[in-house]
C-alpha cells in the first residue's frame, strides 16, 4: 500500500519496467472507459476524475506481480469481448457487501440525501 501511494505522487521511481507498464496503462485506460461509462448512471457514487482514476489503477496494478498483471488484462481483454464491464461488478459487490441490494439502490440512497430526503 505505501507503495501504490508514493507511486500516485512520484515519490518513488517505477516498480516495473517500460513493458509492463505499458501494459499497465493499457488495461488502466480500458478501466477508466468503464468508469467513465457507469459515471453516466450513478454519478453520485462515481465522482472521481478520470485522471485520477487513471494514476491511482495505474499505481496499484505496478505493485502486483508480474503474474497478475498478465492475467488480470487477460480478464479484461475478454470482458471487452464480451461486452461486459468488470468495473461494474466490482461497485455492485461493494454496494451488496454495504448493505444495499443493488448499485442502484446504494445511488438512489446516495440522491436522497443529497436532496434532503430520507
Amino acid at each position: 500500500m505505501t507503495e501504490k501511494y508514493a507511486r500516485m505522487e512520484n515519490q518513488i521511481p517505477p516498480l516495473k519496467n517500460h513493458r509492463m507498464r505499458a501494459l499497465i496503462r493499457e488495461a488502466a485506460e480500458m478501466e477508466k472507459e468503464w468508469m467513465k461509462e457507469l459515471r453516466k448512471y450513478y454519478p453520485m457514487i462515481l465522482t472521481q476524475h478520470t485522471a485520477k482514476f487513471l494514476n491511482y489503477a495505474a499505481s496499484e496494478m505496478e505493485t502486483w506481480s508480474l503474474q497478475t498483471i498478465i492475467l488480470y488484462y487477460d480478464e479484461l481483454i475478454d470482458a471487452r469481448t464480451k461486452g461486459y464491464n468488470p468495473v461494474k461488478n466490482r461497485y455492485e459487490n461493494l454496494a451488496q457487501r454495504l448493505g444495499y441490494e443493488s448499485l442502484e439502490q446504494m445511488h438512489q440512497t446516495f440522491v436522497k440525501r443529497q436532496q434532503g430526503l430520507k
